[in-house]
């Protein structure tokens, strides 16, 4: 009953990733900030690694067979560490984005609607993370228990993204964002 339960919920944490994820490259495509990127990929992320624990919530909650005569529940690490790996990734390519801003410096546009959007999508995603480890915990389900530790680290880097854009903001210092 929990399987069925934690798959319906990760369905619903997909479809809130994706409109995270769009709106976060609309506000990077309006601003052209780095930090903003990031947190754009970082989203990306989201919804593959959140597609990938869909799956394996689904595959868990198959009976035992031949093959896998205690369940199929251990696919749930899988997706935990699927996820990590991932954000990894991420963190490499904002890496080199950060490199190649520092030798080819762009010019930012961010209002103080961006600033809003995106606290507002931090926030979202820290209770959904929240709600997620909540689930994971009454289940014990290892994927929605990794899937809350990656939303709420996103809501942390929203919030210090949003930190940092205010003195590109408020400052004129641009060079923050590189």
């Amino acid at each position: 009953m929990f399987l069925v339960n934690n798959t319906r919920f990760q369905f619903f944490i997909l479809i809130f990733g994706v409109a995270v994820s769009l709106l976060k490259f609309y506000v990077y495509f309006h601003s052209m900030s780095n930090a903003i990127l990031a947190d754009a990929l970082e989203s990306l992320v989201n919804i593959i690694a959140g597609l990938f624990t869909l799956f394996s919530l689904y595959l868990a909650s198959k009976p035992a067979d031949i093959l896998h005569p205690y369940g199929h529940g251990k696919v749930e690490f899988l997706a935990a560490g699927f996820e990590g790996s991932m954000l990894f990734g991420v963190g490499v390519y904002s890496i080199f984005k950060v490199v190649q801003s520092y030798y080819m410096p762009h010019n930012l546009d961010i209002d103080s609607i961006d600033l809003a959007i995106i606290l507002l999508l931090g926030i979202i995603n820290y209770g959904l993370g929240v709600w997620s480890q909540k689930k994971g915990e009454i289940s014990n389900s290892p994927a929605l228990k990794g899937s809350a530790v990656h939303l709420k680290s996103d809501g942390y880097i929203s919030f210090g993204i949003i930190l940092g854009l205010l003195f590109v903001y408020l400052f004129h210092w641009n060079w923050m964002d590189n």
